[in-house]
């Protein structure tokens, strides 16, 4: 908690102008369809994409879960987990993105909008595309 407390403090206190968590960001890494990894204002931190919510990866409690809810395989869950993660690194066919940071979840985790360099949106796109479901953080 710490560590995300600090990531804060030191974004709010950056150079940006559109807003205290908003700027352009390297990316660093696409851990799966919904988390990335980021270089901001000096700072590394893992990204959660806000308002969306993919398949998992791995095969992990919570991918059962969206088998058992989703009425899929195990592996099905997988399957569509790497597909979120392949078109979520085909979308940002470049390592400069622009981040927005929105929140904090109940578990410490970072919430941020990401868009392309030309603005697109791509939380939304995730979406639109089917590749990612909505999700309401609670």
């Amino acid at each position: 908690m710490l560590k995300v407390l600090f990531i804060l403090l030191i974004l709010s206190t950056s150079q940006v102008k559109a807003h205290p968590l908003t700027g352009d960001a390297q990316l660093l890494e696409i851990v799966d369809g919904d988390t990335i990894k980021i270089r901001l204002s000096e700072t590394n931190a893992k990204i959660r994409l806000a308002g969306i919510d993919c398949f998992e990866t791995s095969k992990i409690y919570r991918a059962y879960k969206q088998a058992y809810l989703n009425q899929l395989s195990i592996d099905e869950v997988i399957l569509k987990g790497h597909e979120a993660k392949y078109y979520l690194k085909n979308l940002i066919n470049t390592k400069n993105i622009k981040v927005e940071i929105v929140g904090i979840d109940k578990y410490g985790r970072l919430l941020g909008i990401i868009y392309t360099k030309d603005g697109l949106n791509i939380n939304h796109l995730l979406i639109k595309n089917g590749t990612c479901s909505k999700y309401v953080y609670k």
